[in-house]
């Protein structure tokens, strides 16, 4: 029996990690959708691959939020790994992926920003060192 709960978290795990990354444009469109946004329009906009944005696409203001809130959801992230590797019944799991990822957004909002605009944020930071060291010297 402990060998079949072992095989099961280690092809669980990773699989729900995906799952758990792939949610947050799903999440961004919810989030828009709660504001009375377009579905259909924010769908568009996720679908339409734009070129990347520079640094100076964003301002002083939303970087700093950026940070805070990334600080935050890697936090939640950490918790919810944890969480995660000691569950055994995928319900369960994605029980905890929703909770986790409503805390996300949660964070994200607190900061004052909209989860595309921290997606959008993320991917910028990601593609770009300058852009991620910039970041990284507002959250220290």
């Amino acid at each position: 029996m402990k060998a079949k709960t072992m095989t099961i978290r280690k092809v669980l795990t990773p699989l729900l990690a995906l799952c758990f990354l792939a949610a947050a444009p799903s999440l961004a469109a919810q989030d828009s959708a709660d504001q009375g946004g377009n579905k259909g329009k924010q769908k568009q906009q996720y679908q339409q691959k734009s070129t990347q944005p520079e640094p100076e696409d964003f301002n002083k203001k939303e970087l700093k939020q950026f940070a805070n809130a990334r600080g935050e959801v890697d936090e939640i992230r950490k918790e919810y790994s944890e969480e995660l590797s000691q569950v055994e019944d995928q319900d369960e799991a994605r029980q905890l992926q929703d909770k986790y990822s409503k805390q996300m957004v949660q964070s994200i909002k607190k900061e004052g920003l909209t989860v595309q605009k921290y997606n959008k944020i993320s991917r910028a930071a990601q593609s770009n060192p300058e852009l991620n060291q910039k970041i990284n010297q507002m959250s220290n």
